[in-house]
């Protein structure tokens, strides 16, 4: 027995994978912030690989994500004179020690906070499209929980 399942079978993961990716790609090319594309295609990767995984859980993903995107924007626009890569560090272990917590660890996330302390984003720009991603990336886990009943979100109750 294989030490992870996959919701589907092979075929339609490769098919959702590409789906999920060409519309962050999409959102990415359209929105002109092609930085979103780190982030979001490691969690891409584990919401169809490990779905059962508290890493792939909406709330986990939404918490994290948003956690991440205000520590490296709130950096930024403060007044620090810190080195771009003390402000990274800062950046990551803020975001790291925060989702630890909250206890909503989704380990791509930090590349938002390293991204955004490099300061050289439209800030509300990408702030908009990541949201909009993490959303869409959101709502298709949801869908997963809900088609898997083995998957469901602990925190939903079942219907």
């Amino acid at each position: 027995m294989p030490a992870f399942s996959l919701p589907f079978n092979s075929k339609c993961s490769f098919v959702v994978v590409a789906c999920l990716l060409t519309t962050l790609v999409t959102i990415a090319y359209l929105s002109d912030v092609e930085t979103l594309v780190a982030p979001f295609s490691a969690t891409c990767v584990l919401l169809v690989l490990l779905p059962k995984s508290p890493f792939s859980q909406p709330k986990t993903i939404v918490l994290s994500h948003i956690i991440c995107i205000g520590i490296g924007t709130t950096l930024v626009l403060l007044p620090l004179a810190f080195h771009t890569l003390a402000l990274m560090l800062l950046a990551t272990w803020i975001s790291t020690v925060l989702m630890a917590t909250f206890r909503v660890v989704h380990a791509p996330a930090v590349a938002h906070a390293a991204i955004l302390s490099l300061g050289q984003q439209n800030l509300a720009r990408y702030v908009f499209w990541a949201m909009v991603t993490v959303l869409i990336f959101a709502a298709y886990a949801y869908m997963v929980s809900r088609v898997d009943k083995s998957t469901a979100n602990p925190a939903t109750p079942a219907m």
